[in-house]
């Protein structure tokens, strides 16, 4: 009985583990269409899908190339006003044939601190209008290709794709999915080298002429004609006792009556000798 609720076990045990690893498929698998899908979105902006565990920094990087732009943009806005600002100042200024040789060091001197702002503030504009143009021609780029990839791809326009995107909650509820996924794979796992040392430990102490290729089915037929021959063999010794008992009371039977014969025995001898020394029942030889 133990190793046929063992062989069970491990039976129940197996198509346990197989129904665990084809969940386990059919998750993979969806995840990593969902990859896949993702993959080809971000090709089409030259970017390359993050590795597993690193998306939070991933995105992080991103943002801070979106605020990187936004800034130098922003940056670029401030130098053109300057430079707006700093123009009708040079115009206003004098020429150096008016003024006193003192004023005009002043002027000069004044006018000089303001071109060179002027030029630091257009090379400035000139390195962020750069920048700008690189990263307009990257973003028309990118919007290409998006549209190409867009068009090859199962979504029918630029919505359906983004409404296809994983929120963060649903990515969220994938994470915890994936970590339920792997704790019941370990479980399974440790369930599953748990079974085989137990089968082994079990079949080290397989009885002998029990091959390892024996079924369930014959292993029970044999139980149960082991079961039937107990029963019989039980019947067989509580005839075999109620018969030793018989002979027991038998034989205490016997030896009572034994007993009884000999004292019968006894008092026949006794009454024998007696009956030689009297005699008669007058008692003629007694008397002589």
């Amino acid at each position: 009985e133990r190793q046929l609720r063992l062989l069970s076990q491990r039976h129940e045990l197996q198509g346990q583990i197989a129904a665990h690893n084809q969940q386990i498929i059919q998750y993979q698998q969806q995840i990593e269409q969902r990859q896949q899908q993702l993959l080809t979105a971000l090709t089409g902006y030259a970017l390359t899908l993050p590795q597993e565990d690193e998306e939070e920094s991933w995105l992080a990087t991103r943002q801070q190339e979106a605020q990187s732009w936004q800034h130098r943009q922003n940056e670029l806005t401030a130098l053109q006003n300057r430079i707006h600002q700093l123009t009708p100042i040079l115009e206003t200024l004098p020429q150096s044939d008016e003024l006193p040789h003192c004023e005009e060091t002043v002027v000069l001197e004044n006018w000089r601190q303001v071109h060179e702002q002027c030029l630091a503030l257009h090379s400035q504009q000139q390195t962020l209008q750069q920048q700008d143009v690189l990263a307009a021609q990257s973003l028309q780029k990118a919007q290409a290709q998006f549209d190409t990839a867009l068009q090859a791809s199962v979504f029918d326009d630029q919505q359906a794709f983004l409404a296809a995107l994983m929120d963060e909650q649903t990515l969220t509820q994938l994470e915890q999915l994936k970590q339920n996924l792997e704790n019941q794979r370990r479980q399974a796992q440790t369930l599953v080298t748990q079974t085989a040392e137990t089968l082994a430990q079990h079949q080290q102490h397989r009885p002998d002429g029990l091959a390892l290729t024996v079924t369930v089915e014959q292993i029970q037929q044999e139980l149960a004609q082991t079961h039937q021959k107990l029963r019989e063999n039980t019947t067989s010794q509580g005839e075999i006792r109620q018969q030793l008992k018989q002979n027991a009371d038998n034989r205490q039977q016997q030896q009572t009556l034994m007993q009884q014969i000999a004292q019968m025995t006894q008092q026949v001898e006794d009454w024998g000798y007696l009956n030689s020394l009297i005699g008669s029942k007058e008692g003629d030889k007694f008397r002589k």
